[in-house]
């Protein structure tokens, strides 16, 4: 899980070859160097890039919940802004309190913004989704002795970088929105797709630097997100 990935695991492969530098910074505790050797480069990747894709689309389903969240004009809100709190400005403390629990009614272009990500996100989840079938689930196990090549292993390396990195930038985009702060959503959201374009980038052409299908699924995918 995530708390693993933190975990003090740094050299413990000590320099076990080609097969293991696909640790990286992503991979460096000692559970997934054990997870490495049962499963393959090729499986740890499907394993990863599914966690992934599972935090992105929690982020989806918590940021649609948000959005078509009842309006909270109810008696807890009134009760809360009656209390007589001096020094709070009731007009933003209001807009706080709506945004922790649902969008406000009044800002249809927040919820043009909330519209366009959930739209954008899905694609984001179905890139994970080709990459784990076209990309991952294709890298061949190796006999013993046989060693990948080093483009192939620097590749692998830069993709699944990539892809750890943007749950993180949806979670900064869902805050924008909480924060209800378009300007922020706006930038936070291309950054998603800019990171998610150059895993698409990167995983173009198969590990023989052959183009197929996923090429041509790829160009059409980077067409629909832009």
């Amino acid at each position: 899980g995530a708390g693993r990935r933190n975990g003090s695991g740094r050299g413990a492969g000590g320099g076990g070859g080609d097969s293991l530098r696909s640790t990286g910074v992503v991979w460096e505790s000692c559970d997934a160097l054990i997870e490495l050797e049962t499963m393959g480069i090729g499986g740890l990747a499907v394993v990863k890039a599914g966690q992934y894709r599972d935090t992105i689309r929690d982020a989806i389903e918590e940021l649609r919940e948000w959005k078509e969240g009842e309006d909270l004009d109810s008696e807890g809100q009134d009760e809360l802004l009656d209390e007589g709190d001096e020094g709070v400005d009731g007009d933003r403390f209001e807009d706080l309190f709506h945004a922790a629990n649902s969008m406000p009614s009044d800002r249809p272009e927040l919820r043009s913004l909330a519209e366009e990500a959930d739209g954008k996100l899905k694609k984001v989840v179905l890139l994970y989704t080709a990459a784990i079938k076209r990309r991952f689930k294709t890298l061949k196990t190796l006999e013993g002795g046989e060693g990948r090549s080093e483009e192939e292993i620097r590749r692998l390396d830069q993709v699944i970088v990539v892809l750890d990195g943007i749950p993180h930038q949806v979670d900064e985009l869902a805050s924008c929105f909480y924060d209800l702060d378009e300007e922020r959503v706006r930038k936070a959201l291309k950054a998603c797709v800019d990171e998610a374009a150059q895993a698409a980038g990167l995983m173009e052409r198969n590990w023989e630097d052959q183009e197929d299908e996923f090429t041509t699924w790829s160009g059409k995918w980077k067409e629909a997100i832009s």
